[in-house]
């Protein structure tokens, strides 16, 4: 007795603690043998009634934890075979088994009914979400988790309660009940554990081998793998009902007194069903919550994440002067309205980049590109093209008629993309001096601009620089290295905000 005292506690001590979260259950079933002197039911014979009682804790939506205590009856008899053995078929046993067993059950399939997400609207896990700082439900509800429970406010100051499987309680502000909302659910789920199972059989009839027959020569308590599935019906915020049918597997082949010799192939094993009614206690009070409100906003500061500054229900209590639903302690634009994306900041544009580093805010361009529409390839050849096309009068700074055309495209580019500046490069060469050089690819270089402010270009959008002979494309001292190396380039990039 001493020993069975020892193993219902250690089978207990997991639950000690767990009263919020805990039910208590009956079971009315059926237990049934299968082994030496029986066979696999086929008939309601050998059924006998059981009744067993459990303490079961929810984990989380899919695991749960039940201790159970079972009592039922088991029989055999050779008479019940279909195919009956010639060899003692007057042998029979019968014998009570009280089993205590530690189970674990499994749902497969998602028990939730409360659908929880983070700021950017990731879906959470409720391990996810129980560590999160902001937690939303599908409606863009922010919850607080304390206790247990997911909390949230009414404007009213009535406290809405959910716990982990989405069930609702909404409470005034004295913490009486107001309302509840509650779903029925249906969860298939499997399990299997430890037991611990006493039997004490009564072996009836004459084998030819007394030998075989150890009544009262053999260990009547076994350890035992109980396994199976059941079906679980909640109907009520405190009451549910679950289907079960497992199977037992002792480690002896002495359930029913009668060695493998018999049959040995066959092990002692024996099964259960019932139907088990459960029952939630524990504290079904809604979680103790600090009502204390320092900044009066109507949010308690065990919720309120700014407990001395009013603040808005849906931010957890603090402000937001812009009015864009981003609490200004997050909000990088806080006197701009903006979108929760970009850290509170406005995007005018729409082109997925926040105004504050958009260097186009008011022209959709791409995120790649600093927010500014990017050139098109053909327009950029254009660029390349006026860089080896445009010429000049011999020795000055005067341009050919062959280049009008060019530079015309060039300024429809640069009234296409506003956001854009211009910077013309002059090179010259041949000239008897660095300096006569240089001033004639200045001269060149601001003619090209006069150009193109002719066409309606804004002069601060031209910039001209003076390279000289300074930075040759080719070494070559000929005539035509010469003029290879005389050129103007152009070059398109992003105004300065």
């Amino acid at each position: 007795m001493k020993g069975l005292t020892t193993f219902v506690n250690l089978l207990l001590f997991p639950l000690l603690g767990m009263t919020q979260t805990l039910e208590t259950g009956i079971t009315l079933g059926t237990t049934y043998y299968m082994g030496d002197l029986n066979a696999a039911p086929t008939s309601t014979v050998g059924f006998h009634p059981a009744l067993g009682a459990q303490i079961r804790y929810q984990h989380n939506p899919n695991i749960a934890l039940q201790f159970k205590i079972l009592r039922g009856k088991i029989s055999g008899d050779d008479q019940n075979f279909a195919n009956r053995r010639t060899w003692d078929p007057n042998l029979s046993f019968e014998s009570n088994v009280t089993e205590f067993s530690i189970l674990g059950e499994y749902h497969p399939f998602n028990r939730s009914r409360l659908y929880l997400y983070d700021i950017n609207g990731k879906r959470l896990s409720l391990a996810e979400a129980k560590k999160n700082r902001k937690v939303f439900d599908e409606e863009g509800t922010p919850l607080i988790y304390k206790n247990g429970y997911f909390i949230t406010y009414e404007g009213n100051g009535s406290k809405l309660v959910y716990d982990q499987f989405g069930n609702l309680s909404i409470y005034n502000k004295s913490g009486i009940i107001m309302n509840r909302r509650f779903k029925p659910l249906w969860s298939p789920y499997v399990f299997s554990g430890l037991g611990l199972s006493f039997s004490d059989p009564k072996v009836k009839g004459l084998p030819s081998n007394p030998d075989e027959i150890k009544e009262g020569d053999y260990n009547k308590a076994h350890f035992t793998i109980p396994f199976g599935f059941g079906l679980r019906y909640e109907f009520h915020q405190d009451w549910s009902v679950a289907a079960e049918g497992g199977i037992r597997a002792p480690f002896t082949d002495y359930l029913d007194g009668i060695s493998e010799t018999r049959n040995p192939d066959k092990g002692d094993w024996y099964m259960s069903f019932g139907l088990t009614i459960n029952y939630k206690i524990g504290n079904k009070k809604p979680p103790v919550v600090n009502e204390l409100d320092q900044d009066e906003d109507g949010i308690s500061d065990d919720y309120d994440r700014c407990p001395t500054i009013p603040g808005s229900i849906n931010l957890f209590g603090c402000p937001d002067k812009d009015n864009d639903g981003v609490a200004d302690s997050d909000d990088l634009c806080p006197e701009l309205s903006g979108i929760a994306e970009f850290g509170g900041c406005p995007d005018s544009d729409g082109d997925k980049v926040s105004d504050d580093i958009d260097k186009c805010p008011n022209t959709s361009g791409s995120p790649l590109n600093k927010g500014c529409p990017l050139i098109q390839s053909e327009e950029l050849e254009v660029l390349e093209v006026a860089s080896r096309t445009v010429s000049f009068e011999k020795g000055n700074a005067k341009l050919k008629r062959t280049s009008f055309y060019i530079l015309e495209q060039l300024s429809n580019i640069l009234y296409n993309y506003p956001n854009y500046r211009l910077q013309i490069e002059g090179h010259a060469f041949g000239l008897s001096s660095e300096s006569l050089n240089k001033v004639l690819s200045e001269d060149r270089a601001v003619s090209c601009k006069t150009f193109l402010i002719q066409q309606g270009i804004a002069a601060d959008r031209i910039a001209v620089s003076a390279y000289g002979a300074s930075k040759p494309l080719t070494k070559t001292e000929k005539s035509r290295g010469r003029t290879k190396n005389s050129r103007i380039e152009f070059r398109v990039m992003l105004k300065n905000k």
